[in-house]
């Protein structure tokens, strides 16, 4: 299963080329980086665009004012949190989802997601905004370790033995099933795929 693991990294799907360049130009620029480019990267891009400006205005941010440009978006979320928001927003619409390997309805499962990520986002909003500003990104991605386990077990044809052992351990610790299977938890793969995709090291 760890082949697979890894054959699964090697398969994911690249990042748009405009997220690339934002991540090439912020990560070469160092301290020299300049908010107007990363604003000219990201408007050559109409579709990113308009998510980042739905985003800032979600109530993950929960700003007291409408956010309606571009430049404001990256002003008040800063460089190092547009950039792995990008990213981010960027991966969440690239995978097929089936969670039927862990006994889930996946409909069900999107909305705990969205729901738990809210509820991170809205929780330190109110104690720590620029916290909370770092924390999105990951509560955007915080189970796209598990879709990604439920992915390569339907393809390795071991979804219905790893239910089995979830049944049998009563759902009461998955990771523990997870390691079983895999060598490792889903969140522990998740800490790969953001270095493989190069988040920050904070996240």
């Amino acid at each position: 299963m760890k082949e697979l693991l890894l054959e699964t990294i090697d398969n994911l799907p690249p990042l748009p080329e405009t997220v690339t360049k934002l991540q090439q130009y912020i990560d070469s620029s160092g301290r020299e980086v300049q908010l107007q480019c990363v604003v000219d990267i990201i408007s050559k891009d109409p579709l990113l665009t308009g998510d980042l400006l739905r985003l800032a205005n979600s109530p993950f941010y929960g700003f007291s004012r409408e956010i309606s440009t571009l430049n404001q978006v990256v002003s008040l979320l800063g460089i190092a949190n547009i950039k792995n928001v990008v990213i981010a927003n960027s991966l969440r619409g690239n995978f097929k989802i089936d969670m039927s390997p862990y006994g889930l309805d996946t409909q069900d499962f999107l909305g705990n997601c969205s729901r738990e990520a809210d509820f991170i986002a809205e929780w330190f909003s109110q104690t720590d905004k620029k916290l909370s500003q770092v924390l999105v990104p990951c509560a955007m991605l915080l189970r796209l370790g598990m879709i990604l386990f439920a992915n390569t077990l339907i393809k390795s044809g071991k979804d219905k033995e790893f239910l089995e052992q979830l049944k049998a351990n009563h759902f009461s610790d998955i990771g523990f099933v997870e390691t079983e299977f895999y060598g490792l938890d889903h969140l522990t793969f998740l800490g790969y795929l953001f270095d493989h995709w190069k988040f920050d090291e904070i996240l």
